[in-house]
């Protein structure tokens, strides 16, 4: 039978704990290169109907398997995308496919026997890696007494990146800033209830990093807007996207590590050529500001968990974690936990396995 998992299904099961521990192991086989992802491609089409804005198809494909996990995982997912300017920085919104949704899948199969196990979607299951593998990183290289977070976001991601960090550290309290004051306001309020510790919205970006011990940036912005300045001594910096600090905040880490060496491989189409001269853009995921910028020249996560690459070795260190990109490994893994979870709670729906079987070889 192949299990059919909703969002819903995976948020009953899934626990930060789970993916947290799910990714450290995940992240021993990648530094041992024992589990294996292709690259992310990203594909860019205009839409085939008229629009006031610049707005694409985007197709986005990635994949990976795990030993450990006895897991391979294909994630898809088809989105219409706009890049309106908002609070004067260029952002990335995904507009829903059709009735209010978006479309995301995760095909996890076997490795015993290349049977497709479940059909998953990946909407809750991608918020927890994210956050999950941020915390991993912060375990390994936050200060121990890291107990002080000012976080730049106050969306969907960044609740998970507060969650995942008070699994690898016992917080004390929390800053968030977003332009929207409403916004801010109500995430304060409602990460104080989860976690139960003070959690204050501020009105300035300076405020946000004032006497803490890790920067957080959870945001859709695609451009940079964090500078060195803001980064002090001993200080943890903790990014969700590769686009939101300035190229002095790279440069003024001690140390920096990244998810994955190797870029996304983008495919756009030429159409949109003259609307990117227009706005000043590139027309894919993640624009990026800093031309001809070698990711290889970064240690990876992978290569932190199984101290191939040396982490923090001073609490005067300023280190900084840059989650560039997706990994497809991390569907296997998680994917494989909130299975194992689903099944043992009797979640989802069952279909026939015959269904995705044919007696074909092509």
């Amino acid at each position: 039978m192949v299990l059919l998992l909703s969002n819903a299904d995976i948020e009953r099961v899934l626990t930060m704990k789970d993916t947290i521990d799910a990714l450290d192991v995940l992240y021993r086989e990648v530094g041992k290169r024992e589990a294996v992802s292709f690259p992310r491609q990203d594909l860019h089409v205009p839409l085939a109907r008229p629009e006031k804005e610049l707005a694409a198809h985007y197709l986005k494909t990635m994949g990976a398997a795990s030993p450990a996990f006895k897991t391979a995982a294909l994630r898809f997912s088809s989105d219409v995308c706009t890049w309106p300017l908002m609070g004067g920085l260029r952002r990335r919104v995904k507009l829903p496919v059709k009735n209010g949704k978006w479309l995301g899948i995760i095909l996890l199969f076997s490795t015993l026997n290349g049977e497709l196990l479940a059909i998953i979607q990946d909407g809750y299951l991608s918020r927890m890696r994210v956050g999950g593998t941020n915390a991993v990183a912060a375990r390994y290289l936050a200060r121990k007494d890291a107990s002080r977070i000012g976080i730049f976001g106050s969306g969907w991601q960044a609740a998970t990146q507060i969650t995942g960090l008070s699994e690898v550290r016992k917080l004390q309290n929390i800053k968030v800033y977003s332009p929207t004051q409403m916004h801010r306001e109500k995430f304060a309020s409602e990460m104080k209830s989860t976690l139960g510790i003070p959690v204050l919205p501020v009105e300035s970006p300076e405020e946000a990093v004032q006497d803490v011990d890790i920067i957080v940036t959870a945001t859709n912005s695609r451009q940079p807007f964090l500078p060195a300045r803001y980064l002090s001594k001993g200080v943890h910096l903790s990014c969700l996207q590769r686009s939101e600090i300035e190229l002095e905040a790279y440069n003024r880490c001690d140390i920096v590590f990244i998810n994955v060496n190797s870029p996304e491989a983008n495919y756009t189409s030429t159409l949109f050529t003259e609307q990117e001269k227009a706005l000043n853009m590139e027309v894919r995921d993640h624009p990026w500001t800093y031309k001809n910028f070698d990711w290889s020249i970064y240690p990876t996560l992978g290569q932190l968990v199984t101290q191939t690459a040396i982490g923090r070795t001073t609490d005067s260190q300023i280190t900084g974690f840059i989650n560039n990109i997706g990994l497809g490994a991390q569907f296997a893994a998680v994917g494989a936990k909130a299975y194992e979870l689903a099944l043992r709670k009797g979640l989802g729906i069952q279909l026939d396995s015959d269904l995705f079987l044919e007696d074909i070889h092509p």
